[in-house]
C-alpha cells in the first residue's frame, strides 16, 4: 500500500479524544468521572482500531503475506519461477499479497499481486488442488492463527495476560491440541450451539419488530410461533433463559425501535436523516438508532421459513470430519 501524506493530521483528532478519555475517566478524579465509562471504554477501543486502521495495516499486510506464504504449498515456487528471485520476508511483495484481503478493492499497487493470485489458482485447478478455488482459500484457519499469534506478539505489561494465553491458543490448535483459552463453554444440547443462538434470536428480533408495529406480544409470539414450528411458551423460554446477554439484549431493543420506526419513515422517507443518533442510547460506539435502522432493514427480508430451517440444520448434531492434507502444485 502506498503510504499517504498527512497521516498525522488525520490520526492527530483520534490521538486528541484518547488523550481526553484517559483523563477524563481518572478515577482520582472522583464519582464523576463513571458516568457512562463502560461505553467510554468501549469508544476508546474502537477509536484505537481506527489508529491501527491508519498506521498498522501495512504491518499486518506484511504478516499477512509471510503466514500465506509459508502456509499455502506453492506460493514461494511460483513467486521465485515468475520472478527469478528467492522470495524473502522482507519482500515488498508480501505487504501487496496481505494488502489483497483488506476489503475495499485492490488498489493499483497490489494489481500485480492479484495477477500472481490469479495464476496461483488457476495452476491449483490444473492440478486438481480443489481446496483453491477463490482468493479466500490463502487465508485458511491455520494462516489466520498464525497470523493473529504474529499480531498478538506484543510485550506490553497492561495486555500480557490476556495476549500470552491467546497466543498459545492459537499455537495449540495449529499443534492439534486445544488451549484451555479456546476451550468450548459446556452446551446443554447437540449441535451447534453458537448458531442454534444467533436463529433463535432471529425468531425473537421478529416477534419485538412486530411488537414495535403495534402488536401486541402475545400476537406478535403466536404469529412468528406458528411461522417456524414452535409454541409461544418456547419463544418465551429463549428470551428469558438463551438470550440474556447484553449483546441479544440491546439486539431485542432496537428490534422493538425499529418497528416503531418503520411507518414512520414509510410516510416519511427522509426522517431518517433528521433524526439525531445521540438522542438515542450508544452500545458499542453505534447509536441504537443505527442499530434500528439497519434491523428495519434487514429483518422484512428474513422468513420465518428460512429461521425454521436454521434452526433445524443447528441442531443437528456435529461429526468430525478429518480434512486431507494439502498437496503441493505439481505433486
Amino acid at each position: 500500500m502506498v503510504r499517504e501524506a498527512g497521516i498525522r493530521e488525520r490520526i492527530g483528532p483520534i490521538i486528541d479524544i484518547l488523550v481526553q478519555y484517559y483523563e477524563e475517566t481518572d478515577p482520582a478524579l472522583g464519582e464523576k468521572t463513571s458516568v457512562a465509562k463502560l461505553e467510554v471504554a468501549r469508544h476508546a477501543i474502537f477509536l484505537w482500531w481506527k489508529l491501527y486502521d491508519e498506521l498498522m495495516v501495512w504491518a499486518q499486510s506484511q504478516l499477512a503475506g509471510y503466514c500465506i506464504a509459508l502456509e499455502n504449498p506453492g506460493v514461494t515456487d511460483l513467486f521465485e519461477h515468475e520472478n527469478g528471485t528467492e522470495l524473502h520476508a522482507d519482500e515488498h511483495f508480501l505487504e501487496h499479497l496481505g494488502q489483497l484481503f483488506v476489503r475495499g478493492g485492490v488498489l493499483p499497487e497490489n494489481e500485480g499481486a492479484e495477477r500472481f493470485v490469479e495464476t496461483y489458482l488457476d495452476e491449483a485447478k490444473a492440478h486438481g488442488l480443489d481446496q483453491y478455488k477463490e482468493l479466500d482459500d490463502l487465508i485458511h484457519p491455520v494462516v489466520l492463527r498464525k497470523l493473529m499469534y504474529e499480531l498478538f506478539s506484543g510485550d506490553a505489561a497492561g495486555s500480557k495476560f490476556w495476549q500470552s494465553p491467546a497466543r498459545a491458543g492459537f499455537c495449540h490448535l495449529n499443534d492439534g491440541q486445544t488451549h484451555p483459552v479456546f476451550e468450548r463453554a459446556p452446551a446443554r444440547k447437540q449441535g451447534r450451539a453458537s448458531d442454534l443462538k444467533r436463529w433463535k434470536l432471529a425468531a425473537l428480533e421478529t416477534v419485538l419488530y412486530r411488537v414495535g408495529l403495534g402488536f401486541t406480544k402475545e400476537a406478535a409470539l403466536a404469529y412468528v410461533a406458528n411461522g417456524i414450528g414452535q409454541s409461544p411458551h418456547t419463544l418465551d423460554t429463549w428470551e428469558d433463559r438463551d438470550l440474556k446477554d447484553e449483546s441479544s439484549r440491546v439486539s431485542l431493543e432496537c428490534s422493538r425501535l425499529a418497528g416503531e420506526l418503520h411507518e414512520k419513515l414509510q410516510a416519511n422517507p427522509d426522517l431518517a436523516a433528521t433524526l439525531d443518533p445521540n438522542d438515542y442510547p450508544i452500545y458499542r460506539s453505534r447509536s441504537y438508532l443505527h442499530l434500528a435502522l439497519r434491523l428495519d432493514h434487514l429483518i422484512p427480508k428474513r422468513t420465518l421459513a428460512a429461521i425454521q430451517e436454521g434452526i433445524r440444520q443447528a441442531r443437528v448434531p456435529q461429526k468430525g470430519v478429518r480434512k486431507p492434507r494439502k498437496k503441493k502444485i505439481g505433486e
